[in-house]
């Protein structure tokens, strides 16, 4: 398991809802495991950094430099800083993306934690919450390059958003797709992207070099032809229309994978926080 994806985590602010949510937090993993072995970095841009001007971001003790392929965040040793950037009309939508996904390198010989988070409004649901946000943690290996994925589990509210559920019944992730519970993003109301770097015992510089929607949340196959899409799993219950590191394709496979799996668990412990 991936250490820059196990520690994504989902947070909302409304006490019921995380009670709900711990419940399912093995799920939400699961689901976001899946959903990310066969994520494809493409998409549509939501910022253009390169264009950016200090009006259009609201940095919280950084020192922010713009140069040619983005924006350099620096924080000084023994302190956190932030950026937030904001939608040029009121909300982002991003219902039919299955990502927010973020190009980050690491400019340090330090490996550095990165937060984004990110905020949303919930017409749908009223007066119940005020302000809610999905947040998550990443890390940077030294001089790292990385594409990182901010999974959206969206609110099952939106679900008139999605009109394919429909073909899925009794699924709460949809295949190469997003993923739909009871409590979660509504997608179409995402008002900011705020990129945290929590306080370090050294001084940390990051590059963001991109910001943009990843992966569209309905695959051409089954847009283009539902008949050759179902049935889209394999006699391994593996979604059959992709391929990813580590997927079985032959009974032989078992004994290797169980073996390299307890190694990766061994060599990755869950994060001291948890």
């Amino acid at each position: 398991m991936n250490e820059r994806l196990k520690t994504i985590i989902f947070v909302n602010d409304d006490p019921l809802k995380l009670k709900r949510l711990r419940k399912t937090a093995f799920l939400f993993l699961y689901l976001t495991f899946s959903i990310s072995g066969f994520a494809q970095e493409s998409g549509e841009d939501l910022l253009n950094l390169t264009a950016i001007t200090p009006n259009d971001y609201d940095a919280q003790n950084l020192m922010v430099r713009h140069i040619s392929t983005g924006l350099e965040l620096s924080a000084n040793s023994g302190v956190k800083g932030s950026i937030s950037f904001f939608p040029e009309d009121e909300y982002w939508d991003l219902t039919q993306w299955v990502f927010l996904s973020l190009e980050l390198e690491n400019l340090t010989e330090n490996k550095v934690r990165f937060d984004p988070v990110l905020s949303y409004d919930n017409p749908g649901r009223g007066d119940n919450i005020d302000m809610v946000y999905n947040s998550h943690i990443g890390f940077l290996h030294p001089d790292e390059n990385l594409v990182y994925n901010c999974v959206m589990i969206r609110d099952q509210i939106t679900v008139t958003d999605y009109p394919q559920k429909n073909d899925f019944p009794g699924m709460k992730g949809m295949p190469d797709g997003i993923i739909l519970n009871f409590a979660g993003v509504d997608a179409k109301h995402i008002s900011a992207l705020k990129i945290i770097l929590p306080e370090q015992d050294f001084d940390q510089k990051v590059l963001v070099k991109r910001v943009f929607m990843n992966r569209q949340a309905l695959p051409e196959l089954y847009k283009n032809s539902k008949e050759t899409f179902f049935p889209f799993i394999n006699k391994y219950g593996q979604y059959k229309h992709a391929t990813w590191g580590g997927k079985i394709t032959d009974d032989s496979q078992f004994v290797e994978a169980i073996e390299q799996e307890a190694e990766d668990l061994a060599a990755h412990p869950g994060p001291d926080e948890w």
